[in-house]
């Protein structure tokens, strides 16, 4: 048996992981726009969190990186096959497609976004919004409020 510390094994492990538990009806195209969006999103804020903000309750970056796959495992608890329920709809297939992008955003807020103390969401929602610009986002945020 080999032990490992998990920060030296990284995120892709777990993300990989992650994909391959994925519903059987997930398109390839999803599992690709989910790592893009991983690379792009997920150790950007990460970073941005462990240098600039404070964290109520400590937190280490695996843990940041499961919760954000749990709160996606919610969404796509219907894709699963179930006995007694019917198989999932080309048109559901076809929503899963185009939401994806929105509800990773939606993850990534509430998992590392969410460990940060009152200030810290203020700053966390100033740097997501400029990640998102920057990376040309689909479905900008209303200019009042936070993210």
């Amino acid at each position: 048996i080999i032990y490992m510390e998990p920060k030296g094994l990284g995120l892709d492990v777990l993300m990989q992981s992650w994909l391959e538990r994925m519903p059987p009806v997930t398109p390839e195209i999803v599992k690709c726009k989910l790592t893009y969006y991983f690379d792009l999103y997920m150790q950007p804020c990460i970073t941005y969190l462990r240098t600039y903000l404070k964290e109520l309750v400590p937190t280490v970056d695996n843990n940041l990186a499961e919760s954000l796959m749990r709160i996606l495992d919610c969404y796509l608890e219907p894709y699963y096959p179930m006995e007694g329920r019917a198989p999932p709809s080309d048109v559901m297939v076809a929503d899963l497609i185009t939401c994806i992008e929105p509800l990773f955003i939606f993850a990534l807020i509430w998992s590392v976004g969410a460990t940060t103390n009152e200030d810290g969401r203020h700053k966390f929602d100033a740097f997501l919004r400029q990640e998102l610009f920057a990376n040309k986002f689909q479905n900008p945020f209303p200019k009042t409020g936070m993210v």
